[in-house]
């Protein structure tokens, strides 16, 4: 063979290889799993079991973390619907607020 069908064999290869990995679900997929990758819900309620940090990172611009109080990153957004605190309802309210919306 020559140099240029052994290149174009080469990178026939790596496609195939690299093919089930760029179709790897990001929620968790495994490799080759033949998952589709679908964009997650952005809306509040229906992601309850998710950390506020990763929610704002995935799902609202940059500008919110500048008001957002630090202590409630970690929190899940189940956690801060139910904080009845006048910083929980800060934060609910910053989460929802459609100026921040990506």
């Amino acid at each position: 063979m020559n140099l240029k069908k052994l290149t174009q064999l080469a990178f026939v290869i790596i496609l195939a290889i690299a093919t089930p990995v760029l179709l790897t679900a990001c929620d968790g997929g495994s490799i080759g799993s033949g998952s589709v990758i679908t964009q997650q819900d952005c809306e509040y309620d229906n992601n309850l079991s998710e950390t506020a940090d990763s929610y704002i990172s995935r799902c609202r611009k940059a500008g919110i973390r500048r008001t957002f109080p630090g202590e409630y990153y970690e929190k899940t957004l189940g956690e801060i619907d139910r904080d009845k605190s006048a910083d929980g309802k800060k934060v609910k309210k910053l989460l929802n607020d459609g100026r921040f919306k990506k």
